[in-house]
């Protein structure tokens, strides 16, 4: 099977990221914590009997063209054990979740219900930018698409101009949206 463009396009990223030492794409991210952070990703989408962890995978499908790859128990079928086609398919699905760094991660993770916990579990030293996400952000966003699920995450300011309204209108519940 000849490599599409986005396979290209994803295996020059990591080359690159290698050859740097960090993520060219963010400045942020060194080639050794985004690779962890990926392995991490690649596990939680090849877990097994875990609904939210397979309706994630299910809405990348849909986002990706990419077939949807049943998960199976880690330890029986372990990312390096599969045959490459799954591998390849299951590594650009981690690839391009964690791409368009945090918006699409937020976007999947809060749509498919997941809690910082599975990210947390077995992960010994979690990249500073991963754990801050996890810990500080996705919480708080679920719990704000709870509230508003017809509005779009348009940007960072505006999630903030949320937290601060919410904290305004706790103070003073007389308050309706639009009037702080």
């Amino acid at each position: 099977m000849r490599p599409t463009e986005e396979l290209l396009n994803m295996q020059g990223f990591m080359n690159t990221t290698l050859e740097l030492g960090y993520d060219i794409s963010h400045s942020l991210h060194y080639s050794h914590l985004y690779f962890s952070v990926l392995k991490k990703t690649l596990s939680l989408l090849n877990k097994a009997k875990n609904q939210q962890l397979q309706k994630l995978q299910e809405l990348i499908c849909n986002a990706t063209n990419l077939d949807f790859i049943t998960p199976s128990n880690g330890r029986e079928n372990p990312f390096e054990m599969m045959s490459i086609e799954k591998r390849r398919n299951l590594l650009f699905k981690a690839y391009w979740l964690l791409g368009d760094w945090p918006d699409r991660f937020r976007e999947l993770t809060a749509k498919a219900g997941l809690k910082s916990k599975l990210f947390t579990d077995d992960f010994q030293e979690i990249p500073y930018w991963f754990k801050s996400e996890i810990i500080n952000n996705r919480i708080v966003y679920a719990e704000w698409r709870k509230h508003y699920p017809d509005f779009s995450y348009g940007s960072f300011k505006e999630f903030a101009f949320w937290r601060v309204s919410k904290m305004i209108q706790a103070k003073d519940p007389n308050l309706k949206r639009g009037q702080y």
